[in-house]
C-alpha cells in the first residue's frame, strides 16, 4: 500500500512539472534584449534613455551639416551641367541652321521655335525648384553652423555667427537672375532665327 501511494505521487508530480516550467518560461524576461521578442518599440526609446554628451552632440551636428553640404554641392554640379547643356543645345541648333547644314520648311519653323521655347521653360522650371531646395539647405546649414558656434562657447554677438531667418538674397541665389537672363537671350535668338533666314 505505501508503494502504490508513492507511485501515484511520482506520477502526479511528473504531470505538474511541465506546467510549472511553461509558466516560468512565459514570465521570464527575454535575455536577448529589448525588441528581440518581436515587439516593436517606439522609435527613439533607446536614444532618449541616454543623453548625449557635449562631444557626441557636436559630432552629430557636424554629421548633419556635412550631409546637407554634400547634397547642396551635388545639386549645384547638376545645375551647371543642365544649364550649360541647354545653352549648348540651343547654340548647336542655331549653328547648324546658320551654316546651312540644316534646312527647315515653313511648318518646321514653328516647330523649331516651339522646341527652343520648351527647352527654356524646362530649364527655368528646374532652376526655380533647385533654388528653393538650395535655400532650404542654406538655412539649415546656417542653423547647424550656429549650433556648432554655440557649442564652442564663442561670443554670441561675434561676426562669425550666421544670421538665420530670411536669406540676404531671398530664396534664389545671386547668380540665378543672370543665368536666366543669358538663357532667355539664347532661347529668344533660337526662336526668332528661323524667321530671319529665307527658306530655300
Amino acid at each position: 500500500m505505501p508503494l502504490r501511494h508513492r507511485r501515484r505521487m511520482d506520477n502526479s508530480s511528473s504531470n505538474v512539472a511541465p506546467d510549472r516550467a511553461t509558466d516560468t518560461e512565459a514570465t521570464a524576461p527575454d535575455a536577448r534584449g529589448p525588441g528581440a521578442s518581436g515587439v516593436l518599440e517606439p522609435p527613439g526609446t533607446e536614444a532618449a534613455a541616454t543623453a548625449l554628451t557635449p562631444s557626441e552632440r557636436t559630432q552629430v551636428i557636424q554629421f548633419l551639416y556635412d550631409k546637407r553640404l554634400t547634397l547642396f554641392n551635388v545639386r549645384r554640379e547638376h545645375e551647371w551641367k543642365i544649364y550649360f547643356g541647354a545653352i549648348a543645345l540651343l547654340a548647336g541648333l542655331d549653328a547648324s541652321l546658320l551654316t546651312g547644314r540644316m534646312h527647315i520648311s515653313s511648318w518646321q519653323t514653328w516647330a523649331w521655335s516651339a522646341l527652343a521655347f520648351a527647352i527654356f521653360l524646362a530649364c527655368l522650371g528646374y532652376e526655380v525648384q533647385l533654388q528653393i531646395r538650395n535655400a532650404a539647405d542654406r538655412l539649415a546649414m546656417d542653423t547647424l553652423y550656429n549650433d556648432l558656434y554655440d557649442q564652442a562657447k564663442l561670443p554670441r554677438g561675434g561676426s562669425a555667427r550666421e544670421r538665420t531667418g530670411a536669406l540676404p538674397s531671398g530664396s534664389f541665389g545671386w547668380s540665378f537672375r543672370w543665368q536666366m537672363l543669358l538663357l532667355a537671350a539664347f532661347a529668344l535668338a533660337s526662336i526668332l532665327l528661323p524667321f530671319t533666314i529665307a527658306s530655300p
